[in-house]
């Protein structure tokens, strides 16, 4: 009995790992643990900590045959929180748009996750039968698993080594890029600012560039062509040979590190 409310009961387990995306795993092919008039219990898991059941508060969203809670009420869920259901088949379903999921219980003790109709409010006063999707559905859970996902870290701030006759001479950055770059190439569809190596180190030769890890070859298309680096929009070095208009001469090369040039 819950707030004057008969909720059949349902053991589920909710836990926790931090080892990036989980693959689905199969559950155990077991019914619903159903307890005649209790109430829901739900054991949480953190990593590294036993796990410790947690009493389900008295539910808000109500219908004649099913009461309600929202996943999170549940659940922590974070920004790198991913909710799994797992069912009686062994089925591991990942819950989309877990800030709006619902756990359904039926009066007969049975449950499933559901998600709630578009522009639902906190304090919306409607029942369950008029705020829950009418076909969305994961039937027959039996337990919920949670796991964060690795954060992706923002790549380190592009720069080139630049060396002249085997010596380090600077580090180009984006900053000394921008007071460089007096050349243009053409880029995407557009004319974009460019370096030009020749003119921006003394005339010196091209004699190495690396991009994406490994080395490129420096050896120029045409005899007139010029060497150049540039920034794309994600604000990472490329490389390329252009003519006396701008235009690349053959493949442009990005992720560049290394540049080495050579007095003439």
């Amino acid at each position: 009995m819950i707030g004057g409310v008969v909720v059949a009961g349902f053991a589920m387990l909710v836990s926790t790992s931090h080892h990036g995306t989980p693959k689905p795993t199969v559950a155990t092919k077991t019914s619903p643990a159903v307890h005649a008039r209790r109430a829901p219990v739900l054991a949480i898991a953190k990593s590294h900590a036993a796990a410790l059941p947690v009493a389900f508060a008295a539910p808000q969203l109500i219908a004649k045959d099913r009461s309600a809670w929202r996943l999170s009420e549940l659940v922590a869920i974070g920004a790198t929180t991913e909710v799994h259901a797992k069912t009686s088949d062994g089925s591991d379903l990942v819950i989309a748009d877990p800030e709006h999921a619902l756990v359904v219980q039926r009066e007969t003790g049975g449950m499933y996750v559901a998600w709630l109709v578009p522009g639902v409010a906190d304090n919306d006063p409607r029942s369950l039968a008029d705020l829950e999707g009418p076909a969305a559905r994961i039937e027959n859970v039996t337990e919920l698993a949670t796991s964060e996902q690795e954060r992706e870290q923002a790549p380190a701030a592009a720069q080139i080594a630049v060396t002249i006759d085997g010596a380090p001479a600077s580090t180009l950055t984006a900053t000394a890029f921008a007071k460089l770059a007096t050349a243009h190439v053409e880029h995407d569809g557009t004319r974009v600012a460019a370096l030009d190596l020749g003119a921006a180190y003394g005339r010196a030769a091209l004699v190495a560039v690396e991009a994406d890890g490994a080395p490129v070859d420096a050896q120029a298309p045409d005899p007139s062509a010029r060497p150049v680096i540039f920034m794309n929009k994600r604000e990472r070095f490329n490389f390329a040979w252009v003519d006396a208009a701008g235009k690349p001469l053959g493949d442009k090369h990005r992720e560049v590190t290394l540049v080495a040039l050579r007095t003439r």
